[in-house]
Parts: C-alpha cells; sequence; structure tokens
C-alpha cells in the first residue's frame, strides 16, 4: 500500500510515483496521500487524500 504524506490541502500531481512500484510486478492496494485535509477525498480509483488528524482514530 502505497503512503505519501504531504503538508497541503490538494497537493498537484500527489500520486505520480504510485506507478514505479508496478514495474517490480507487486500486488498494488489502494495508496493514501496523508495530508491536511479536512475529510477523505478519492483521487482516483487507486488513491484517496487522508486526513493527518484520523490518523490513530
Amino acid at each position: 500500500m502505497p503512503i505519501k504524506i504531504k503538508k497541503s490541502i490538494f497537493p498537484t500531481k500527489p500520486d505520480k510515483n504510485f506507478n514505479v512500484l508496478k514495474k517490480y510486478n507487486m500486488v498494488i492496494r489502494p495508496g493514501l496521500i496523508i495530508d491536511s485535509a479536512s475529510k477523505i477525498i478519492p483521487i482516483n480509483e487507486n488513491v484517496y487524500i487522508y486526513p493527518l488528524h484520523l490518523i490513530g482514530a
């Protein structure tokens, strides 16, 4: 499961590096972009913005 941490809300191209994992023929589950958003937001079918304040909640 790829995870990326960003400090801004709605970063530009937040999932651009997630596809790098495909070259290793690994099963890749949906990824998370952890940032300061107020709610969980789908970017596409494989990537979601996940609010930092929900970690450990």
